[in-house]
């Protein structure tokens, strides 16, 4: 398996909450490499969009097969609400199939280089 990663310059210094990349690496490990015989391929892209940060996390593995119903497991179901419960509105997190092949999930948040100007998950409702 290889990983690339493509980080710019101008979102290293960004702020994202504890472990947000994890379930998505890990999806991509284990429902997009895990099942094909031939080398794995998961790309992680962040750049900075303004006052956002897109992540993007893209796996080359077969995607889901044509015509199977697209469910959200546990992973990205707690990182969707991690993200609402955080971001509101101003959050996403988009899943589509490649082009070419494998799948790909984007994250957007708002952009913070301070920590102080991050909202705290230790705030609970």
């Amino acid at each position: 398996m290889h990983v690339s990663k493509e980080i710019d310059a101008t979102a290293l210094e960004a702020h994202v909450p504890t472990l947000i990349l994890q379930p998505l690496v890990e999806n991509a490990v284990r429902h997009g490499i895990e099942p094909q015989t031939g080398v794995g391929l998961v790309q992680i892209r962040v750049r900075r969009d303004g006052d956002a940060l897109r992540v993007s996390v893209h796996d080359n593995g077969t995607g889901p097969k044509k015509g199977a119903t697209q469910r959200e497991g546990i992973g990205l179901g707690n990182t969707r609400q991690r993200l609402e419960q955080l971001y509101g509105k101003q959050a996403r997190l988009t899943l589509t199939t490649s082009d070419e092949a494998g799948f790909d999930v984007q994250l957007e948040i708002p952009f913070h280089e301070s920590a102080a100007v991050q909202p705290s998950e230790s705030v609970r409702e």
